[in-house]
């Protein structure tokens, strides 16, 4: 009897714990969203256009100081693309000397920038890194991520949340 009541326990308690997550555990590793959709300047850009995946647009402006760790993260974020099997399509720009940044009316290449945002949280407010940094748009140009390229954690970010975007 209790080899039976032991067995019960043993087989029902995972199907319960799942059953209890599954109703009242929320997703906590969705990717923020942002407002903003891909500006009318870079969708002018034929790479942009034919681009069927996600698109990164890296702001290498004010890495003067940083330069030695600018390139450390970037060899890292290579290093990745070629373990990932798959890269998104990268723009570079330099916001400070760029005309097509200057033409464009979104104001997202200011420094102290705060964008509205949609989170597992809910709606929020997030500011933007200082440059150099990089921005990633989903397959529906929806910018999915602001990082620094100068921060560990925040290329550690990009990489992840690029694998999530990959897998969906």
């Amino acid at each position: 009897m209790a080899r039976a009541g032991l067995l019960i326990i043993l087989t029902a308690g995972p199907f319960l714990v799942f059953l209890f997550l599954y109703v009242f555990g929320k997703n906590n590793f969705e990717l923020d969203r942002y407002t903003l959709q891909i500006p009318d300047f870079l969708k002018q850009n034929e790479g942009v256009r034919q681009s069927k995946g996600a698109f990164l647009l890296m702001d290498t402006s004010d890495s003067f100081g940083n330069s030695a760790e600018l390139n450390r993260q970037l060899k890292r974020i290579s290093a990745f693309w070629e373990d990932a099997g798959s890269s998104p399509q990268i723009l570079q720009i330099d916001s400070k000397t760029s005309a097509i940044a200057v033409r464009s009316t979104i104001n997202w290449f200011e420094k102290d920038s705060v964008l509205n945002t949609v989170t597992a949280k809910g709606a929020g407010m997030k500011a933007l890194p200082q440059p150099p940094r990089s921005f990633l748009f989903d397959k529906d140009k929806t910018l999915r991520g602001v990082y620094s390229l100068i921060n560990s954690k925040s290329v550690d970010t990009l990489m992840l949340e690029y694998r999530i975007l990959l897998a969906n």
